[in-house]
This record gives structure tokens, C-alpha cells and sequence, in this order.
């Protein structure tokens, strides 16, 4: 079973503007919510016991707001507090683990962040910079649970949803076009003067036989994904969001001028005019919208035209960001379109559908690696990387099947610091140097090895037996054949 959201659009109201007035309210408790448990007061608190916190600080009567809307609307909103500490657990706990190599003081700093992060110093540091407190200015949706609505189905693609409103017994009717009746949980939005209404309902996936097909996928920006057989998916998505991303360069750099233009009027008549008329944000959200969608659809329209059968593919992981890099603000803009996050969605929700398996590995050194040989000889330049022996490979091309190897390695875990990493793709390095008969300085000399791994290449290197003589050493780990070949 998936969980999938489906968007009804309603093309009738009985009272739009009692919509927009419940619609108001319901923000009012949603910001005081965020402001009350946004932070430590609502670490670890269950969704469930926060309305009656809030009801101390803002009764529902006080707004005006019946009191079953003001307990779902801030019921809603805490569940999208609790995802956020979700989400920075998940960090905290990876970097317990690394810091950390004793199992008690793991366990006891993992006790401390279920309960209250502040009691270790280091883990309240770590804590306060993953963690920041949430504001919400949604004034836009209502939500209502099961006993908050009614159906009734008026033709195949007609169905009248009755909603509560804010007189008791008096409810709002609306007119929504679907062909099946919302269940569950629902929201009424305002999407910029279209109200909409959002449910969630299951469907079914087919059964899949297990899948023997393997298939790794380098996620770039010029590209979706360029894939271990050669193919690529969405090659056009790095002119799309560089067009993008100067459009709301120039679109941004061009209304400040104007803002500070008007601000600096002496005529308030014409200054209220340029804030209310050329400073608003709905032609520029329906842009953004139009190219979002654009984007999305151009990487699953070719996502399901490479998985058409069970996969098991690998991925990256790119949920760490790299934050000691200094980039230009040209670049840092381009990075901050970058779609990663949906291209990682996409491929997972296409591959439940194909039933493929989607496992995500360690980032680290997949594009300096040669897939051939799984070893740091070679170097990557542009679009090119330029294998020992003088082969040209795609850089792309080669970084999609290291991350097919990788899925499959037992000594590369996917939480690996980049240093271990990096020390393991040394020692194969060097082992594969012996075996054809090379050293690591002459493989320095002769570019074959960059010189930045050439101080830790060497400590390595002094671990294994001296080289008199041309032979191989296996690659068996602990273990050493010396097998006698000709000069």
C-alpha cells in the first residue's frame, strides 16, 4: 500500500467569505502554537497533549473560532513541529555515533535527547544549531477530521462536501469535482484565490517478484541522473534551472531598486501605488509553480521510461550538506535550485510503483574513484575523468557504477566519515599498485595518483611488505601471496 495525495478542486461555495474569515483564525492558532512549543517547551511532547498547553495562552472563544477547528488546526501544526524534531533527531543521533565510540555514552546521550537535550553541553550546542524555532504565517487552509464534514456524491465527478462553519448546526456547502469521495482527514485551501481540497487515500501496488537487475544512478545538475548503462534522464534540467535561477536573479535585483524607489518618494499617493501594484507576489508564484512543475515532470517522465521492471538501484546519499566549501554567489544560487531532494522523491516513488528496491549509499570519493580498478589512480576533470592507463572515461558514466559497487561493499558503510573512506580507497590503492608493479611515489610522478593523497598513500604504503621485486600481493584483507613474476 502508498499513501498518495489527491487534489480536488471545487468549483462552488455557499459562503467563500466565512471561509476566508475561518480560514484567518485558524492562522491565529497556528502561529501562537509555533510559538509556544516551537522550541524546547515542545521537545518530545506527544501531538495529542498540545492543545490543551495552548488553550492557556489563546482560548478558542477568544478568537472566535469554534473549538474543535482550533483543536485540529493545532493538532496539525504540531505534527509539522514534531516532523522537524524528527528530522534533527536523525541528525543529532548521527553525530553522537561519531563522536562517540563507547556504547554507554552513546546510549546516554541518546536518553538525554528523547528527554531534554540541555543536560549535556555538547549535545545542547549540537541541539541549538540543527534545531532552530519555527515560525508559521499559513492564514490560508482549514483542516478537518471525520466528524468536521459531510458527503453526498451528486454525479460521477460531482460531489457536495458539507463543512462546519463558524455558527453552530450551520455548515458551508462546497462543490468539488473528483470521482471519489474524500476520506479521512481533509484541508480546504485557498491556492491564490482557488480553494481546493486536499485528501489522502491508499493505493494499491502490485506485486513484484524480487529483482535481480542492479542499476546505479549518479544524481548531477546538468543532468537528472546519469545511470550506470549509459543513459541519462532529464539532460536538459541544468539549462532549465540555470534559466530559472538568473530569471529570479534579475526579477528580485529589479523589484529592490524599485522598493527603494518608492520608499523614498515623497508622494505617498504614487508610493502606495507601486507597493500595491508592482510589488506583489502572485504573477511570480505562478511562475515559480509553472516551472516547479516543469521540473518535476520532466524528471519522472524519464525516470519511467528507464524503470520499467523490478531494480535494485543505488543511489547517493546527499542529505549531508558540505558546508566547508566557499563557492561565489553565482554558484551558491545555482546550488540553491538544485532539485536533489525531489530527485531523490521521484526515485523512490517510482521505483514502489516498478517495485525496485532503492538503497542509498555513501557520497564520499564516488567521483574520483576509478570503477574499474576501485581505486583513487586517475583524475576527474570536467566531464572527463582520465583513467591511468590513459583511457577517457565520462565522469558521470563512471561515478554511476562506482555507486553500483558501493551498494554491494561491506566495508563502506552508507553513515561513513569521508576520512575512513578515503583511508580504505588508500589501502586498496596501494595494494593494487604492488600488485602491477608500481609505487605510490612513482605513481605520483607520473600523475597517476593526486598528490594530495600522497603523504597518506605513503604512511599506507609503509604497512606492506618493501617492493624488490615486481609481483602481486592479493587483495585479500590481512592476508599476503606473493606470486613471482618475470621483470
Amino acid at each position: 500500500m502508498g499513501k498518495f495525495t489527491q487534489v480536488m478542486p471545487v468549483v462552488g461555495c455557499s459562503d467563500i467569505e466565512q471561509l476566508r474569515t475561518i480560514m484567518d483564525k485558524c492562522g491565529v492558532a497556528r502561529a501562537v502554537t509555533y510559538n509556544k512549543l516551537g522550541s524546547l517547551q515542545g521537545w518530545g511532547l506527544n501531538w495529542k497533549k498540545a492543545d490543551p498547553i495552548v488553550r492557556i495562552v489563546l482560548h478558542p472563544e477568544k478568537i472566535g473560532l469554534p473549538s474543535k477547528l482550533f483543536e485540529w488546526s493545532v493538532s496539525d501544526c504540531f505534527k509539522a513541529i514534531t516532523a522537524q524534531q524528527k528530522a534533527a533527531k536523525t541528525y543529532l543521533i548521527r553525530k553522537i555515533y561519531s563522536r562517540h565510540s563507547e556504547d554507554s555514552s552513546r546510549k546516554e546521550l541518546i536518553k538525554f535527547l528523547d528527554s531534554d537535550p540541555t543536560l549535556d553541553p555538547w549535545l545542547h550546542r549540537q541541539w541549538r544549531k540543527q534545531y532552530k524555532r519555527g515560525h508559521t504565517f499559513l492564514r490560508n487552509q482549514i483542516v478537518y477530521q471525520k466528524g468536521g464534514y459531510k458527503t453526498v456524491r451528486l454525479s460521477r465527478y460531482r460531489i457536495r462536501l458539507d463543512v462546519q462553519g463558524l455558527a453552530r448546526g450551520k455548515r458551508i456547502s462546497l462543490i468539488i469535482k473528483s470521482n471519489r469521495l474524500p476520506v479521512g482527514q481533509i484541508r480546504v485551501i485557498n491556492n491564490q484565490g482557488n480553494l481546493e481540497v486536499h485528501t489522502a487515500f491508499e493505493k494499491q501496488i502490485t506485486a513484484f517478484e524480487k529483482p535481480e537487475k542492479k542499476l546505479g544512478l549518479d544524481k548531477g545538475y546538468t543532468e537528472g541522473f546519469y545511470l550506470s548503462d549509459g543513459r541519462v534522464v532529464a539532460p536538459n534540467l541544468g539549462e532549465k534551472l540555470t534559466a530559472k535561477t538568473e530569471r529570479i536573479n534579475k526579477v528580485n535585483r529589479n523589484r529592490s531598486r524599485l522598493y527603494h524607489h518608492a520608499f523614498n518618494l515623497n508622494n505617498r499617493t504614487k508610493r502606495d501605488k507601486i507597493f500595491s501594484n508592482n510589488l506583489g507576489r502572485k504573477v511570480q508564484n505562478r511562475k515559480l509553480q509553472r516551472d516547479k512543475s516543469e521540473i518535476k515532470g520532466m524528471i519522472r517522465h524519464g525516470l519511467r521510461q528507464v524503470l520499467t521492471e523490478p531494480t535494485n538501484i543505488y543511489a547517493e546519499d546527499l542529505s549531508i550538506p558540505i558546508n566547508s566549501k566557499i563557492k561565489s554567489k553565482r554558484i551558491n544560487r545555482k546550488l540553491n535550485q538544485w532539485v536533489k531532494g525531489e530527485l531523490q522523491t521521484s526515485l523512490e516513488e517510482i521505483g514502489q510503483q516498478t517495485g525496485s528496491t532503492v538503497k542509498t549509499v555513501c557520497a564520499a570519493y564516488t567521483s574520483q574513484t576509478d570503477f574499474q580498478t576501485g581505486t583513487l589512480l586517475g583524475s576527474r576533470v570536467g566531464d572527463c575523468f582520465y583513467r591511468y592507463n590513459g583511457e577517457v572515461l565520462q565522469s558521470d558514466y563512471n561515478a554511476a557504477n562506482v555507486i553500483v559497487h558501493r551498494g554491494t561493499d561491506e566495508e563502506i558503510t552508507r553513515y561513513m566519515k569521508y576520512r575512513d573512506v578515503r583511508r580504505i580507497l588508500l589501502h586498496r590503492t596501494v595494494r593494487y599498485l604492488h600488485s602491477i608493479g608500481y609505487s605510490v611515489s612513482y605513481a605520483t610522478e607520473h600523475g597517476w595518483l593526486s598528490t594530495k593523497f600522497k603523504s597518506e598513500a605513503l604512511a599506507v604504503e609503509s604497512e606492506y611488505p618493501p617492493m624488490g621485486y615486481r609481483g602481486r600481493l592479493s587483495s585479500v584483507k590481512g592476508e599476503f601471496i606473493q606470486l613471482e613474476l618475470p621483470l
